[in-house]
This record gives C-alpha cells, sequence and structure tokens, in this order.
C-alpha cells in the first residue's frame, strides 16, 4: 500500500479521489493501483456503525517503509459509485485518514481501469456491463481538505 492519507499522495501518482457512498453516508474513496487489497478506516467503520469479523490471521501490510498488523475484516459493504453498487470486503486499519482504499484486488474484479488525464474510473462489471465513472477534477490540496 503506498497511501494511508491523501496529504501523502504526490502529483501526478496513478491515484484517483472521490466521494461516493456506504449505507447513504459519503465517503471518500481513493482509487490506488499500487495498494494489494482493499481498506476502510476504523474511523469509517465506526463512523457508520459496520459489523466487523475477527481474523485468526492478521494481515501485515507494508505502507511507506513502515509494517502494519491488522486483523479485523469488514465483509460485504455495499459501496455506491455513481448509482451502482459493488459488494466489497476491506481490510480494517487504524490511523488510516482516507475512508476507502479500493486496491487491485478490488480492481481487478471489477475490470477497473484508472483513466487520469480524464478523470475517470471504467468498469466492466459483469452486473452492469462498462460504466464510466466520471471523478472531479481538483489539486490534491483540494482533496486533502475533503477528509
Amino acid at each position: 500500500m503506498n497511501y494511508t492519507a491523501l496529504e501523502e499522495v504526490t502529483e501526478g501518482t496513478q491515484v484517483m479521489t472521490g466521494m461516493f457512498s456506504i449505507n447513504q453516508c459519503p465517503v471518500v474513496v481513493l482509487f490506488d493501483s499500487g495498494a494489494s487489497h482493499t481498506f476502510i478506516s476504523e474511523a469509517c467503520v465506526a463512523r457508520l456503525n459496520l459489523p466487523v469479523t475477527h481474523l485468526d490471521r492478521p494481515y501485515t501490510i507494508h505502507a511507506l517503509g513502515a509494517q502494519l498488523r491488522a486483523n479485523r475484516l469488514v465483509r460485504g459493504v455495499s459501496l455506491d459509485l455513481g448509482g451502482k453498487f459493488f459488494r466489497t470486503s476491506s481490510i480494517v486499519l487504524p490511523n488510516q485518514g482516507i475512508d476507502v482504499i479500493l486496491g487491485m484486488d478490488w480492481m481487478e474484479k471489477h475490470g477497473a481501469i484508472l483513466d487520469t488525464s480524464s478523470c475517470f474510473i471504467r468498469i466492466h462489471s459483469s452486473a452492469y456491463g462498462s460504466l464510466d465513472i466520471p471523478l472531479p477534477k481538483h489539486d490534491l490540496s483540494v482533496k486533502a481538505i475533503i477528509i
């Protein structure tokens, strides 16, 4: 994983952010092709009162030169991306400043392609077919204020 807070994202990085929703509550989502898994912040889990599963074997996550251990998972969360709902399971991370990080596990499953020049995500979904989800164009300083 490359980033746990929007302030860490450097210009030109192949990631994109947007405001979407879980259970009709707004969340900041980072689409990160450098993250192997999908993550949700501990604060977001608490704010949305999501049920958590404890894992027998923790994940070891390498982020920005540090190792994090995570032993909790949120299963089957319904993420609303542009009016289309995608179920996802996410590893719970403490001290993560981004609500949800969709990593390569999610992007490969849904055939997601990041088009950073045009600011949209193309998804090839078995349920919805091919769809483009536009993201607002703004610079990193504006994105960092969203949190």
